[in-house]
């Protein structure tokens, strides 16, 4: 659409509104949200920030105030709340369900980390009715009990509002819901939109990521609202953009890890496109009281982990960070460096692969406890795995200039340890050498990569190919940072080694979690 066909829509909306400004008595719909918790229970990674009984709190108090100015309220998470931090392994899962049910949301897309154990976890907590929740996706099918549906009509104060969700069908994520087949959103949620019409508002809740849910937008027809999630980004106010039919459709996203409710007022019904009144973010500080419910809840499920964990005391003290290294504020995270170390010398491998987008929580300024170790890889994918493995796989010396230039690799914000080279702009390597050798074209070398790395490879069939056949070491990658952990002098930079890939040509990565925040000092 060129400016002027733009500029000319503009001008017909206000006359659309304006001719029908008495048409019906217009109302307010408040819509607050929320995406990405990934069971942070009791703070964000920002430890100034965030925490679920504070959450809960919030949206009583703005649903409280909705009341009393005769608005109606809906709440929404966009998905990703349950597998993310190690809390979430406390009691298998149960407890980051039931806190959600306790947040009274109206619909929760599902997330990708929300099935990563596979559906019959979905199934196990959807028969309960304290762990029961409103999933929400259209383009997830099966015959399997799960309890997701393609949406859901809420109605509040009179008004009818259809909330049609949407997961991602990147092949990355969607293999763990097998049998589950997870299609494309644009077509499943469209059609579930097309045979509700007769509402006062359509409301798309997808975990996406920012990216995505633009396309979605610009390739819808329905679609009034957007509130997204999966990329973890801090949308400040809505980014628009124009559907099929020339309408501005809003999109927002709350962050990540409860550092933010979002909250939306909305003029309905719907008359030409969405009237959004304001938008703004709610931060979720320390100065919230707690929802003591909620709270006592917490304190419970810390315990239950403890006793998952029972050999590591979370407060031991085991080290000092001389500032806060970031797990996904950048691409290649420094600290990245501590972590394909310790798998390496866990493993006996001559050099290890790890990806910079696997991480979980950052190393924070200040003392360094077991627990923050234990976060920065709090993945798994089933409970009687007890997290990642690592995995090491043999690959010819005359191979490994091929796969550091293959173009996914570099995507990917790969991190090496045992290996340095340089790189130019077009992926051209140079110099390279393994702990200071040469690297040899025959000589065989021990590669090693969690067990995650290697589920991601999946996707990316020229580098799967590569490296198999894959050996199974039984090694946890959690013992193996905690085993580095304990060794170090410090946690500093100069501790972790130097980067070990320059010259990238080409991201995919937005700045994620509370980024503009920590900038400002937060």
């Amino acid at each position: 659409m060129t400016l002027i066909a733009k500029a000319v829509l503009q001008i017909t909306v206000i006359l659309a509104i304006s001719i029908n400004a008495f048409a019906a008595t217009p109302k307010i719909l408040q819509i607050l949200h929320t995406n990405d918790l990934h069971s942070y229970w009791e703070k964000s990674s920002n430890k100034k920030l965030g925490g679920y009984a504070r959450i809960k709190t919030l949206l009583d108090q703005m649903e409280a105030e909705g009341d009393a100015n005769g608005w109606a309220t809906i709440r929404l998470d966009a998905g990703d709340f349950s597998e993310g931090n190690i809390n979430f392994w406390a009691d298998t899962g149960r407890t980051s369900f039931e806190i959600m049910k306790l947040l009274n949301y109206d619909a929760i897309a599902l997330g990708n980390h929300d099935h990563q154990l596979g559906i019959n976890e979905l199934i196990r907590h959807a028969s309960t009715e304290e762990t029961k929740l409103p999933l929400v996706a259209a383009n997830f099918f099966t015959d399997q009990p799960v309890n997701v549906k393609p949406g859901k009509y809420v109605r509040k104060k009179g008004l009818v509002i259809a909330v049609g969700g949407a997961t991602t069908d990147n092949p990355t994520y969607t293999w763990t819901a097998r049998p589950a087949e997870i299609t494309a959103p644009k077509g499943p949620l469209e059609s579930w939109l097309i045979a509700n019409e007769m509402v006062d508002i359509h409301i798309a809740l997808t975990h996406l990521g920012t990216g995505q849910e633009r396309k979605l937008a610009k390739e819808s027809s329905l679609i009034d609202i957007i509130i997204g999630g999966h990329s973890h980004t801090t949308i400040d106010s809505p980014i628009y953009e124009f559907n099929k039919n020339g309408k501005p459709v809003p999109i927002v996203q709350a962050g990540a890890r409860g550092l933010f409710v979002g909250r939306m007022l909305v003029e309905l019904p719907v008359r030409v496109y969405a009237h959004v009144l304001s938008y703004s973010l709610k931060r979720v500080t320390a100065d919230i009281p707690e929802d003591p419910v909620i709270s006592a809840i917490i304190t419970e499920g810390l315990t239950k982990l403890q006793n998952v964990f029972g050999q590591y005391d979370f407060n031991q003290i085991i080290g000092h960070a001389d500032k806060t290294y970031f797990t996904h504020r950048e691409p290649v995270p420094i600290i990245g460096n501590f972590l394909a170390d310790a798998l390496r010398e866990a493993v006996g491998a001559d050099i290890a692969f790890d990806s910079g987008r696997l991480y979980g929580d950052r190393v924070s300024f200040g003392p360094v406890n077991l627990y923050n170790i234990l976060n920065l890889t709090p993945h798994l994918y089933s409970w009687e795995s007890k997290g990642w493995k690592i995995v090491t796989c043999d690959i010819a010396g005359s191979r490994l200039s091929k796969i550091l230039s293959i173009p996914a690799f570099v995507k990917q914000s790969m991190i090496v340890s045992g290996m340095t080279f340089r790189m130019n702009m077009l992926n051209i390597v140079r110099d390279l050498k393994i702990h200071g050798a040469p690297v040899v074209g025959d000589r065989i070398y021990k590669f090693a990569l969690s067990e995650g790395f290697v589920r991601g490879l999946q996707s990316y069939p020229e580098l799967d190919r590569i490296c198999r056949p894959y050996t199974q070491t039984g090694v946890l990658v959690r013992d193996a940072i905690m085993k580095k952990a304990m060794t170090m002098k410090a946690f500093t930079e100069a501790e972790f080694g130097p980067r070990r890939i320059t010259g990238f040509t080409e991201f995919d990565w937005e700045c994620n979690d509370d980024c503009p925040d920590e900038s400002k000092g937060l």
